[in-house]
């Protein structure tokens, strides 16, 4: 089947849509595939063409919406640069997209699916440092890279409600807590300033 083809990507979407509807309204375990068809105006066959059920369909819409929050990072050369102005941006990011609190996709109900989705945020988060050819490529930095993105992930997600400065301050000394005041030689740094910054696209990993 033709991802790229108009129709499969109308059908895909109304499927999507009507998924977060009914997730507004009821956990994951209670929607069926019949439910979700008639709403979508689709028949139940359409809908197996692409997910093998609802808990399919959930995990392919988890990652998708992760993968559109690492594609809105594009200042991921403060990492190297100014790690306290990174999470500040960051912090914002997540407030102002709700990349876990009151997102259906995250409530209580339905916590039991969707215990991958810090992993891929960690791992998404990691790819894209590294792609940036600064810090080596070893096991690990890339260890630390994810230990320090899994606690982002872990505030954002459960502690959002705490004083902003608070949380900034945490990931700041987290970071130094796993690279020290990482200073790299001017030319880098010039390097990564003067050119745009060439980001791993995260496109390859939807379906």
């Amino acid at each position: 089947m033709n991802q790229n083809d108009l129709r499969v990507k109308k059908t895909k979407k109304a499927i999507h849509n009507t998924f977060m509807e009914l997730l507004k309204v009821k956990p994951i375990s209670k929607i069926s595939v019949t439910e979700l068809a008639k709403a979508a105006e689709i028949n139940k066959a359409t809908f197996y063409l692409h997910y093998k059920d609802i808990f399919d369909l959930y995990q392919h819409t988890l990652r998708n919406f992760l993968c559109d929050i690492a594609a809105e990072i594009t200042f991921m050369d403060l990492f190297f640069t100014d790690i306290e102005r990174f999470a500040t941006k960051l912090y914002e990011l997540s407030i102002n997209r709700g990349f876990f609190k009151n997102n259906v996709l995250f409530s209580t109900e339905n916590a039991s699916y969707n215990q991958g989705a810090m992993q891929f945020f960690c791992n998404a988060l990691t790819e894209k440092v590294i792609s940036l050819n600064v810090l080596e490529d070893t096991d690990i930095n890339r260890m630390k890279l994810r230990y320090i993105f899994a606690g982002i992930g872990m505030l954002f997600r459960f502690d959002s409600d705490k004083k902003p400065e608070d949380i900034i301050l945490t990931i700041v000394c987290a970071y130094k807590g796993q690279f020290g005041n990482l200073q790299f030689l001017t030319e880098t740094t010039n390097s990564l300033a003067s050119r745009p910054t060439q980001l791993r696209q995260v496109d390859n990993v939807r379906n």
